[in-house]
């Protein structure tokens, strides 16, 4: 079986049999520095890689590939990584996984290797835009569709693979921004973004209606107004009751019955 990726005009690469890369890509030789039991885990990692790749479980092979990784790490394995993530349309993981299978002197790709993922690598960037961001200020935070971006994304382009992807920054007192960035693939451009400062928040002065004391001023003035009533009338009905009767002129003053 062929070790296949998606066909399209610029995305079609056959590298061989599996049995093929079993020997002229992870080359499962004495020469990997690892113990037996590690060594044996990595054989082990990168067959089950291969199967899961040819049966287009591309998920599963890009497990087992990660797996074989973390064992002996070399050109060899992030080749395969680089591949599998092509194969996924995670354009931008694949060209970091080719770059650094290019550069990397450990079990170095022959020629063969090389030219291959140098195309597959040129077909990577096709389909992805290269976006160097210009963040005021500088230490804002950084989010591209949920997940975190390093503070290094002011120095160092971000590859964003085709499609819409939602920018956010946030910094201490100042407003967050979002915003959505459309990616045709095989772009390179700068986004400058400052960020506003957001409204101040200092004491507020609560209007004469929204204060607590005042609206226990409020309920004493009504109390005593009640109260002050209440006597007001109680001191009226005091004097209807004890107002005196005239009782001619002896001089006797006789007081209303209550």
């Amino acid at each position: 079986m062929c070790f296949e990726f998606p066909r399209s005009e610029q995305r079609c690469s056959h590298i061989g049999a599996s049995a093929a890369l079993l020997i002229a890509v992870f080359c499962f030789t004495s020469d990997v520095t690892a113990q037996a039991g590690a060594l044996d885990d990595y054989r082990q990692a990168v067959e089950l890689g291969l199967q899961e790749y040819d049966a287009h479980n591309y998920l599963e092979a890009r497990a087992q590939f990660l797996r074989a990784h973390t064992f002996a790490p070399s050109a060899r394995t992030e080749r395969a990584l680089g591949n599998t993530a092509f194969a996924l349309r995670n354009y931008p993981e694949s060209i970091r996984w080719l770059e650094a299978a290019l550069n990397n002197p450990v079990k170095p790709l022959d020629d063969k290797l090389r030219a291959e993922s140098a195309t597959l690598l040129r077909s990577a960037r096709a389909y992805v835009d290269s976006v160097r961001l210009r963040v005021n200020p500088n230490t804002a935070a950084v989010a591209v569709d949920g997940r975190s971006i390093p503070a290094a994304a002011n120095s160092g382009p971000l590859l964003l693979g085709v499609g819409e992807h939602l920018l956010e920054l946030n910094a201490p007192g100042k407003q967050p921004l979002r915003r959505t960035i459309v990616v045709r693939g095989g772009d390179t451009r700068e986004l400058e973004a400052n960020l506003i400062a957001a409204p101040s928040r200092g004491p507020r002065h609560a209007s004469w209606f929204q204060n607590p004391w005042f609206w226990t001023a409020v309920g004493v003035a009504v109390c005593g107004a009640v109260a002050g009533g209440a006597l007001a009338a109680g001191s009226r009905d005091s004097e209807a009751r004890s107002l005196p009767v005239q009782g001619g002129s002896t001089g006797v003053v006789l007081m209303a019955a209550p």
